[in-house]
């Protein structure tokens, strides 16, 4: 049973899991992955959501998925703007701000996240 399961089973609250890649390697295969019925059933829950577990990825120890995913460019962006962390692709920096990334700069940052749309 998943960690997820578990804590649904013993809270008695119903979990799901979204289960999709975090990037994908179009915009437009974001969109249609978007579009799965398991993707698109967990996607319409959002509204309704109390409690959300997401993971989160230490970037400046480059304990991270993602660096092999994004160009160079991209992570020398992200090591000057300070990245500290990354959830879901969305990066912070030591303070827990926000790093609002241009999408000119990154694709992989605005139109290819499969998981969530958003900045």
């Amino acid at each position: 049973m998943t960690l997820i399961g578990q804590i649904s089973q013993q809270s008695g609250v119903e979990g799901r899991m979204l289960i999709a890649p975090l990037f994908s390697s179009s915009a437009e295969t974001a969109k249609v992955q978007r579009k799965e019925p398991a993707v698109a059933r967990v996607l319409e829950l959002f509204d309704d959501i109390d409690i959300a577990v997401l993971s989160v990825g230490a970037w400046d120890s480059r304990v991270t998925q993602l660096e092999q995913l994004l160009p160079q460019s991209d992570i020398e962006v992200l090591d000057q703007r300070g990245a500290a962390a990354d959830s879901s692709g969305v990066f912070f920096d030591a303070d827990g701000n926000y790093l609002n990334l241009p999408p000119e700069r990154s694709p992989y940052f605005h139109n290819r996240r499969a998981n969530l749309e958003g900045p």
